[in-house]
Protein backbone atom coordinates (compact mmCIF):
# COMPACT_ATOMS: atom_id res chain seq x y z
CA UNK A 1 0.00 0.00 0.00
CA UNK A 2 2.77 2.24 0.34
CA UNK A 3 3.97 2.44 -3.31
CA UNK A 4 0.40 3.26 -4.11
CA UNK A 5 0.39 6.31 -1.53
CA UNK A 6 3.11 7.84 -3.36
CA UNK A 7 2.28 7.22 -6.56
CA UNK A 8 -0.99 8.82 -5.61
CA UNK A 9 1.16 12.16 -4.40
CA UNK A 10 2.93 11.83 -7.13
CA UNK A 11 0.47 12.08 -9.24
CA UNK A 12 -1.19 15.39 -7.36
CA UNK A 13 2.32 16.95 -7.75
CA UNK A 14 2.05 16.61 -11.43
CA UNK A 15 -1.65 17.88 -11.54
CA UNK A 16 -1.41 20.69 -9.74
CA UNK A 17 2.27 21.97 -11.86
CA UNK A 18 -0.10 21.33 -15.15
CA UNK A 19 -2.68 23.20 -13.59
CA UNK A 20 -0.54 25.92 -12.80
CA UNK A 21 1.18 26.31 -16.13
CA UNK A 22 -2.31 26.24 -17.68
CA UNK A 23 -3.12 29.70 -15.32
CA UNK A 24 0.03 31.11 -16.20
CA UNK A 25 -0.91 30.43 -19.95
CA UNK A 26 -4.51 31.92 -19.72
CA UNK A 27 -3.00 35.04 -18.40
CA UNK A 28 -0.29 35.88 -20.89
CA UNK A 29 -2.80 35.10 -23.96
CA UNK A 30 -4.82 37.77 -22.49
CA UNK A 31 -2.51 40.68 -21.95
CA UNK A 32 -0.29 39.58 -24.76
CA UNK A 33 0.02 40.24 -28.86
CA UNK A 34 -0.38 37.37 -31.33
CA UNK A 35 3.91 36.51 -31.71
CA UNK A 36 3.32 37.67 -36.18
CA UNK A 37 2.43 41.38 -34.75
CA UNK A 38 5.25 43.98 -33.51
CA UNK A 39 3.42 46.25 -30.59
CA UNK A 40 5.34 49.70 -29.63
CA UNK A 41 4.46 51.97 -26.64
CA UNK A 42 6.13 54.91 -26.95
CA UNK A 43 7.47 56.31 -23.27
CA UNK A 44 8.29 60.47 -23.34
CA UNK A 45 9.42 62.74 -20.76
CA UNK A 46 7.56 65.22 -19.10
CA UNK A 47 8.76 68.95 -17.83
CA UNK A 48 9.15 67.05 -14.93
CA UNK A 49 11.09 64.49 -15.94
CA UNK A 50 8.81 61.53 -15.33
CA UNK A 51 8.04 58.75 -17.85
CA UNK A 52 5.18 58.94 -19.71
CA UNK A 53 3.25 57.59 -22.07
CA UNK A 54 2.77 59.45 -25.83
CA UNK A 55 -0.92 58.75 -27.23
CA UNK A 56 -2.66 58.50 -30.20
CA UNK A 57 -6.14 58.25 -31.07
CA UNK A 58 -8.72 56.55 -31.99
CA UNK A 59 -7.53 56.13 -35.53
CA UNK A 60 -3.97 55.49 -34.21
CA UNK A 61 -2.86 59.08 -35.65
CA UNK A 62 -0.22 60.76 -33.33
CA UNK A 63 -0.96 64.06 -32.82
CA UNK A 64 1.56 66.88 -30.97
CA UNK A 65 0.92 70.01 -30.46
CA UNK A 66 3.94 73.01 -31.95
CA UNK A 67 4.35 74.97 -29.80
CA UNK A 68 6.57 78.19 -29.78
CA UNK A 69 8.51 80.57 -27.56
CA UNK A 70 6.66 83.73 -27.69
CA UNK A 71 8.24 87.37 -27.48
CA UNK A 72 7.58 87.07 -23.29
CA UNK A 73 9.49 83.49 -23.30
CA UNK A 74 6.20 81.56 -23.00
CA UNK A 75 5.53 78.59 -24.97
CA UNK A 76 2.58 79.30 -27.12
CA UNK A 77 0.63 77.05 -29.04
CA UNK A 78 1.15 76.99 -32.68
CA UNK A 79 -2.02 77.90 -34.60
CA UNK A 80 -3.13 76.20 -37.27
CA UNK A 81 -6.53 76.43 -40.02
CA UNK A 82 -9.58 74.42 -40.20
CA UNK A 83 -7.69 72.68 -42.86
CA UNK A 84 -5.00 71.81 -40.50
CA UNK A 85 -2.30 73.98 -42.42
CA UNK A 86 0.12 75.86 -40.55
CA UNK A 87 -0.11 79.54 -40.91
CA UNK A 88 2.48 82.58 -39.82
CA UNK A 89 2.61 86.59 -39.48
CA UNK A 90 5.54 87.62 -40.43
CA UNK A 91 7.27 90.37 -38.84
CA UNK A 92 10.14 92.33 -39.15
CA UNK A 93 12.89 93.36 -36.34
CA UNK A 94 11.04 97.11 -36.16
CA UNK A 95 7.98 94.94 -35.13
CA UNK A 96 5.73 95.86 -37.99
CA UNK A 97 4.18 93.12 -39.81
CA UNK A 98 5.06 91.73 -43.12
CA UNK A 99 1.86 92.00 -45.93
CA UNK A 100 1.07 89.51 -48.28
CA UNK A 101 -1.33 90.26 -50.95
CA UNK A 102 -4.51 88.19 -51.96
CA UNK A 103 -2.55 86.19 -53.85
CA UNK A 104 -0.28 85.20 -50.99
CA UNK A 105 2.45 87.01 -52.42
CA UNK A 106 5.10 88.44 -49.69
CA UNK A 107 5.18 92.65 -50.46
CA UNK A 108 8.13 94.52 -49.77
CA UNK A 109 8.84 98.61 -49.82
CA UNK A 110 12.21 98.80 -51.00
CA UNK A 111 13.98 101.98 -49.85
CA UNK A 112 17.20 103.77 -50.81
CA UNK A 113 19.13 106.70 -49.79
CA UNK A 114 19.27 109.67 -52.04
CA UNK A 115 21.72 112.15 -52.10
CA UNK A 116 21.10 114.05 -48.80
CA UNK A 117 21.18 110.52 -47.19
CA UNK A 118 17.42 110.57 -46.75
CA UNK A 119 15.56 107.26 -46.85
CA UNK A 120 13.22 107.41 -50.01
CA UNK A 121 11.19 104.50 -51.51
CA UNK A 122 12.44 102.97 -54.90
CA UNK A 123 9.78 103.22 -57.07
CA UNK A 124 8.04 100.58 -59.70
CA UNK A 125 5.68 100.97 -62.32
CA UNK A 126 2.28 99.74 -63.51
CA UNK A 127 3.83 96.15 -64.32
CA UNK A 128 5.84 95.91 -60.79
CA UNK A 129 8.89 96.46 -62.79
CA UNK A 130 12.03 98.37 -60.53
CA UNK A 131 12.27 101.91 -62.28
CA UNK A 132 16.51 103.16 -61.92
CA UNK A 133 17.55 106.54 -63.15
CA UNK A 134 21.08 106.34 -63.32
CA UNK A 135 23.39 108.87 -62.53
CA UNK A 136 26.97 109.64 -62.58
CA UNK A 137 29.30 110.71 -59.90
CA UNK A 138 29.18 114.19 -61.77
CA UNK A 139 25.09 114.37 -61.13
CA UNK A 140 24.74 113.84 -64.90
CA UNK A 141 21.98 111.28 -65.54
CA UNK A 142 23.25 108.36 -67.49
CA UNK A 143 21.07 107.80 -71.01
CA UNK A 144 19.18 104.58 -71.97
CA UNK A 145 18.47 104.32 -75.77
CA UNK A 146 14.72 103.30 -76.91
CA UNK A 147 15.82 99.28 -76.79
CA UNK A 148 17.24 99.98 -72.91
CA UNK A 149 20.82 99.66 -73.39
CA UNK A 150 23.14 102.11 -71.51
CA UNK A 151 24.73 104.13 -73.05
CA UNK A 152 28.28 105.06 -72.00
CA UNK A 153 30.95 107.80 -72.94
CA UNK A 154 34.65 106.02 -72.20
CA UNK A 155 37.34 108.44 -71.95
CA UNK A 156 40.88 108.27 -71.32
CA UNK A 157 43.93 110.37 -69.13
CA UNK A 158 45.90 112.28 -71.82
CA UNK A 159 47.98 114.44 -69.35
CA UNK A 160 46.11 115.83 -66.97
CA UNK A 161 43.04 116.10 -69.24
CA UNK A 162 40.18 113.45 -69.88
CA UNK A 163 39.87 112.59 -73.53
CA UNK A 164 36.71 110.71 -75.44
CA UNK A 165 38.23 106.82 -76.50
CA UNK A 166 36.73 106.96 -80.29
CA UNK A 167 35.04 104.38 -82.08
CA UNK A 168 34.68 103.69 -85.81
CA UNK A 169 31.39 103.45 -88.13
CA UNK A 170 31.48 99.51 -86.79
CA UNK A 171 31.20 100.81 -83.01
CA UNK A 172 34.73 99.02 -83.08
CA UNK A 173 37.72 100.87 -80.48
CA UNK A 174 40.43 102.09 -82.41
CA UNK A 175 43.65 101.58 -80.60
CA UNK A 176 47.58 102.65 -81.02
CA UNK A 177 50.91 101.24 -80.36
CA UNK A 178 52.26 104.08 -78.50
CA UNK A 179 55.83 105.00 -78.12
CA UNK A 180 57.26 107.45 -75.48
CA UNK A 181 58.69 110.17 -77.80
CA UNK A 182 60.81 110.97 -80.61
CA UNK A 183 63.75 112.84 -81.40
CA UNK A 184 61.36 115.99 -81.59
CA UNK A 185 59.35 115.31 -78.45
CA UNK A 186 56.25 114.10 -80.11
CA UNK A 187 54.28 111.33 -79.28
CA UNK A 188 54.49 108.32 -81.70
CA UNK A 189 51.31 106.94 -82.56
CA UNK A 190 51.65 103.52 -84.51
CA UNK A 191 48.99 101.06 -85.62
CA UNK A 192 49.49 97.13 -85.93
CA UNK A 193 48.91 97.86 -89.83
CA UNK A 194 51.87 100.78 -90.00
CA UNK A 195 53.70 98.34 -87.43
CA UNK A 196 53.45 96.04 -90.29
CA UNK A 197 54.59 97.88 -93.00
CA UNK A 198 57.58 99.55 -90.94
CA UNK A 199 59.10 96.11 -90.28
CA UNK A 200 58.61 95.44 -94.32
CA UNK A 201 55.38 94.63 -95.55
CA UNK A 202 54.37 95.73 -99.08
CA UNK A 203 50.58 95.85 -98.30
CA UNK A 204 50.59 99.42 -97.61
CA UNK A 205 48.26 100.46 -99.66
CA UNK A 206 44.88 99.29 -99.50
CA UNK A 207 45.02 97.24 -96.21
CA UNK A 208 41.51 95.63 -96.12
CA UNK A 209 41.23 91.69 -95.92
CA UNK A 210 43.55 89.16 -94.74
CA UNK A 211 47.07 88.52 -96.61
CA UNK A 212 47.24 84.91 -97.76
CA UNK A 213 50.13 85.67 -100.28
CA UNK A 214 52.70 88.17 -100.90
CA UNK A 215 55.32 88.06 -103.29
CA UNK A 216 57.92 90.75 -103.59
CA UNK A 217 60.74 88.13 -106.15
CA UNK A 218 63.47 89.12 -103.48
CA UNK A 219 63.96 85.22 -103.51
CA UNK A 220 63.57 85.07 -107.29
CA UNK A 221 60.50 83.62 -109.98
CA UNK A 222 60.12 80.65 -107.80
CA UNK A 223 56.68 80.34 -106.77
CA UNK A 224 54.85 81.83 -109.99
CA UNK A 225 54.20 80.04 -113.60
CA UNK A 226 55.87 82.14 -116.54
CA UNK A 227 54.11 82.06 -119.65
CA UNK A 228 55.09 84.26 -123.16
CA UNK A 229 53.74 84.19 -126.86
CA UNK A 230 55.54 85.70 -129.55
CA UNK A 231 58.94 86.60 -130.39
CA UNK A 232 61.69 87.80 -128.02
CA UNK A 233 58.31 87.40 -125.09
CA UNK A 234 59.82 86.63 -121.92
CA UNK A 235 59.87 86.67 -118.04
CA UNK A 236 63.05 87.34 -115.92
CA UNK A 237 64.33 88.60 -112.35
CA UNK A 238 65.55 92.13 -112.88
CA UNK A 239 67.08 94.36 -110.16
CA UNK A 240 66.60 97.61 -112.91
CA UNK A 241 63.68 98.98 -111.46
CA UNK A 242 62.58 98.00 -107.89
CA UNK A 243 60.67 99.75 -105.03
CA UNK A 244 61.16 96.51 -102.25
CA UNK A 245 63.17 92.98 -101.94
CA UNK A 246 65.48 94.53 -104.21
CA UNK A 247 64.16 92.57 -107.83
CA UNK A 248 61.29 92.92 -110.23
CA UNK A 249 59.45 90.04 -112.34
CA UNK A 250 60.56 91.84 -115.92
CA UNK A 251 57.44 90.68 -118.25
CA UNK A 252 58.86 91.40 -122.06
CA UNK A 253 55.29 91.04 -123.99
CA UNK A 254 55.90 88.83 -127.90
CA UNK A 255 56.25 91.17 -130.90
CA UNK A 256 53.17 88.92 -132.63
CA UNK A 257 51.17 85.69 -132.03
CA UNK A 258 49.12 86.32 -128.57
CA UNK A 259 51.56 89.36 -127.67
CA UNK A 260 52.00 88.84 -124.02
CA UNK A 261 54.01 87.58 -121.04
CA UNK A 262 52.75 86.21 -118.21
CA UNK A 263 53.58 85.22 -114.31
CA UNK A 264 50.76 83.46 -112.07
CA UNK A 265 50.22 82.19 -108.60
CA UNK A 266 47.98 79.15 -107.32
CA UNK A 267 46.75 78.47 -103.91
CA UNK A 268 44.29 76.00 -102.62
CA UNK A 269 40.57 77.33 -102.49
CA UNK A 270 39.97 79.25 -98.95
CA UNK A 271 36.99 79.00 -96.59
CA UNK A 272 35.56 82.53 -97.81
CA UNK A 273 34.53 83.62 -101.52
CA UNK A 274 35.88 87.06 -101.36
CA UNK A 275 38.99 87.64 -102.96
CA UNK A 276 41.64 90.19 -103.52
CA UNK A 277 44.23 90.21 -106.23
CA UNK A 278 46.76 93.24 -105.79
CA UNK A 279 50.42 94.82 -107.71
CA UNK A 280 52.62 97.20 -107.89
CA UNK A 281 53.95 98.03 -111.45
CA UNK A 282 55.37 100.39 -113.63
CA UNK A 283 55.60 100.37 -117.68
CA UNK A 284 58.43 100.75 -120.19
CA UNK A 285 57.30 103.13 -123.06
CA UNK A 286 53.85 101.97 -123.86
CA UNK A 287 52.25 99.08 -124.03
CA UNK A 288 49.14 97.95 -125.42
CA UNK A 289 47.73 97.04 -122.16
CA UNK A 290 48.75 95.60 -118.23
CA UNK A 291 46.00 92.88 -117.58
CA UNK A 292 45.30 91.16 -114.09
CA UNK A 293 42.76 88.04 -113.83
CA UNK A 294 41.84 86.99 -110.62
CA UNK A 295 39.80 83.49 -109.78
CA UNK A 296 39.99 79.81 -109.56
CA UNK A 297 37.43 76.43 -109.69
CA UNK A 298 35.14 75.79 -106.67
CA UNK A 299 32.98 72.71 -106.65
CA UNK A 300 34.23 72.04 -110.47
CA UNK A 301 32.46 75.61 -111.40
CA UNK A 302 35.04 78.32 -112.94
CA UNK A 303 35.10 81.82 -111.69
CA UNK A 304 36.89 84.84 -113.64
CA UNK A 305 37.23 88.32 -112.93
CA UNK A 306 39.23 90.20 -115.78
CA UNK A 307 40.18 94.11 -115.29
CA UNK A 308 43.16 95.64 -117.66
CA UNK A 309 44.86 99.37 -118.25
CA UNK A 310 44.63 100.53 -122.03
CA UNK A 311 47.83 102.26 -122.51
CA UNK A 312 46.37 104.21 -126.02
CA UNK A 313 43.34 105.39 -124.35
CA UNK A 314 44.30 105.63 -120.78
CA UNK A 315 41.02 103.68 -119.67
CA UNK A 316 40.78 101.33 -116.62
CA UNK A 317 38.44 98.39 -117.96
CA UNK A 318 36.88 94.77 -116.90
CA UNK A 319 35.43 91.49 -118.81
CA UNK A 320 31.55 91.06 -118.37
CA UNK A 321 30.11 87.66 -118.76
CA UNK A 322 29.98 87.58 -122.56
CA UNK A 323 33.78 88.44 -122.89
CA UNK A 324 33.58 91.73 -123.92
CA UNK A 325 35.74 95.02 -122.45
CA UNK A 326 33.51 97.35 -121.11
CA UNK A 327 34.90 100.74 -119.94
CA UNK A 328 35.16 101.63 -115.83
CA UNK A 329 36.87 104.95 -115.92
CA UNK A 330 39.49 106.71 -118.33
CA UNK A 331 42.37 107.56 -115.81
CA UNK A 332 45.41 109.13 -117.33
CA UNK A 333 48.39 107.16 -116.22
CA UNK A 334 51.69 108.15 -116.86
CA UNK A 335 53.70 104.96 -118.40
CA UNK A 336 57.65 105.19 -116.68
CA UNK A 337 59.91 102.77 -115.67
CA UNK A 338 60.66 104.64 -112.20
CA UNK A 339 56.86 105.41 -111.53
CA UNK A 340 55.13 102.28 -109.65
CA UNK A 341 51.63 102.44 -110.12
CA UNK A 342 49.15 100.05 -107.74
CA UNK A 343 46.01 98.68 -108.92
CA UNK A 344 43.56 95.97 -107.29
CA UNK A 345 40.51 93.58 -108.39
CA UNK A 346 37.96 92.49 -105.27
CA UNK A 347 35.78 89.56 -106.78
CA UNK A 348 32.80 87.49 -104.81
CA UNK A 349 32.85 83.83 -106.32
CA UNK A 350 29.70 83.11 -104.13
CA UNK A 351 27.90 85.48 -105.43
CA UNK A 352 29.60 85.17 -109.03
CA UNK A 353 30.30 88.85 -109.69
CA UNK A 354 32.70 91.71 -109.38
CA UNK A 355 32.48 93.88 -105.68
CA UNK A 356 35.57 96.60 -107.05
CA UNK A 357 38.77 97.85 -108.86
CA UNK A 358 41.06 100.12 -107.20
CA UNK A 359 43.61 101.94 -109.56
CA UNK A 360 45.65 104.46 -107.21
CA UNK A 361 44.10 106.97 -105.37
CA UNK A 362 40.60 106.00 -107.06
CA UNK A 363 38.38 103.21 -105.89
CA UNK A 364 35.45 101.88 -108.13
CA UNK A 365 32.81 100.16 -106.88
CA UNK A 366 31.56 97.55 -109.47
CA UNK A 367 28.69 95.01 -109.20
CA UNK A 368 29.03 92.73 -112.55
CA UNK A 369 28.30 89.17 -113.17
CA UNK A 370 32.00 87.45 -113.72
CA UNK A 371 32.86 85.08 -115.87
CA UNK A 372 31.43 82.01 -115.43
CA UNK A 373 31.53 78.23 -116.63
CA UNK A 374 31.40 74.37 -115.97
CA UNK A 375 35.10 72.26 -115.23
CA UNK A 376 33.50 69.18 -113.98
CA UNK A 377 37.18 67.38 -114.49
CA UNK A 378 39.18 70.19 -112.86
CA UNK A 379 39.68 70.07 -108.98
CA UNK A 380 39.21 72.87 -106.77
CA UNK A 381 42.29 75.66 -106.68
CA UNK A 382 42.88 79.67 -106.70
CA UNK A 383 45.11 82.00 -109.01
CA UNK A 384 46.09 84.84 -109.27
CA UNK A 385 48.03 86.09 -112.75
CA UNK A 386 49.60 88.93 -114.07
CA UNK A 387 50.03 89.79 -117.76
CA UNK A 388 51.81 92.56 -120.53
CA UNK A 389 50.77 92.73 -123.86
CA UNK A 390 52.96 94.58 -126.72
CA UNK A 391 51.72 96.43 -129.62
CA UNK A 392 52.30 94.40 -132.59
CA UNK A 393 55.88 94.88 -133.74
CA UNK A 394 57.17 95.91 -130.12
CA UNK A 395 58.25 93.79 -127.21
CA UNK A 396 57.02 96.74 -124.78
CA UNK A 397 57.83 96.23 -120.80
CA UNK A 398 55.90 95.83 -117.75
CA UNK A 399 57.91 95.71 -113.99
CA UNK A 400 56.18 93.73 -111.40
CA UNK A 401 57.62 94.49 -108.12
CA UNK A 402 54.89 92.64 -106.03
CA UNK A 403 51.66 90.52 -106.10
CA UNK A 404 49.40 89.96 -103.10
CA UNK A 405 46.57 87.63 -102.73
CA UNK A 406 44.13 88.29 -100.30
CA UNK A 407 40.71 86.83 -98.63
CA UNK A 408 37.93 87.98 -96.45
CA UNK A 409 37.85 91.08 -98.14
CA UNK A 410 34.62 93.42 -97.06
Amino acid sequence: MKPCKHLSALILVIVAILVLQLVLGVCNMASGYPDWTKAVTLIGQDSDGNLVIVRVDADGQLTIPLKGENPDGDLANVAVDADGQLYAIMRGASGVDLTVDINGWLGAVVKGMDSSSNIVNVAVDDTGQMIMVPRGQSGNYMAIDAEGFMTAVLKGLYGDELRTIGLDDDGRISGYLVDDIDLWGQILRVGNAEQAARLGSPVTWDRRGQTQLVLDFSEGLQGVRQTTSGAGASVSLSPEWTQRGGYSAKLVGGSDASLYASIQSYVGIPPTGRWGGMISWSAEATPAYLETRLGGIVDHQAYHGYIRYDFANTKLQYRDSSYNWQDIAVKDLEPNEFIFHKMKIVIDVDSATYVRVLLNNTQYDLTAALLTSAAPTIGDYMYFQTLCFSNSGDNDVVYVDSMILKVLEP
